[in-house]
């Protein structure tokens, strides 16, 4: 294992703390010059872009333990035999950072973009522990299910490759 010089841990140490009392300062800042008010979240309505249906259709679906929310497009009954294709965002994006690929990807795929849990539009657990990666697995193994026999039983000659 490597190991910093004493002189450059101490340094280390230095920048850090003077960081830190800057954000600090500037945060005080803020708040004197602007306000509490500066603290508190704006309540601001989604962009016309999230509703807009050139990204397909909203849908939720209830899980075990959380309720998820999902965009398809390219699944109606017209395409109804293309391959699902399931886009996941990381974290802690959500469905919308596929915007740009949904509608190119729908002409030849059933898209399916689900709001990870926490994310978007889909439940929001309060104990950190429900944000395991084991959590997030299941909930993808199970989203697949649900969705592949929701897409089945109202698209008949939609295909998914479980």
């Amino acid at each position: 294992m490597l190991y910093l010089p004493t002189d450059a841990r101490i340094a280390f140490l230095v920048i850090c703390t003077l960081m830190t009392l800057t954000m600090l300062a500037y945060v005080k800042l803020q708040i004197y010059l602007n306000g509490e008010d500066i603290m508190k979240p704006k309540h601001r309505s989604p962009p016309p872009e999230f509703g807009s249906r050139i990204f397909g259709e909203h849908r939720y679906v209830k899980l075990s333990n959380i309720t998820v929310h999902y965009m398809t497009k390219g699944c109606d009954d017209i395409n109804g035999d293309r391959t699902m294709l399931l886009l996941l965002h990381g974290f802690p994006d959500f469905w919308f950072v596929w915007n740009r690929q949904i509608p190119r990807l729908s002409l030849h795929f059933c898209v399916v973009v689900p709001d990870l849990r926490g994310c978007g539009n889909t439940s929001r657990p309060t104990h950190p522990s429900d944000y395991m990666i084991t959590n997030l697995i299941e909930d993808v193994r199970e989203f697949i299910t649900a969705i592949s026999t929701r897409l089945h039983s109202e698209f008949p000659r939609c295909q998914s490759s479980t």
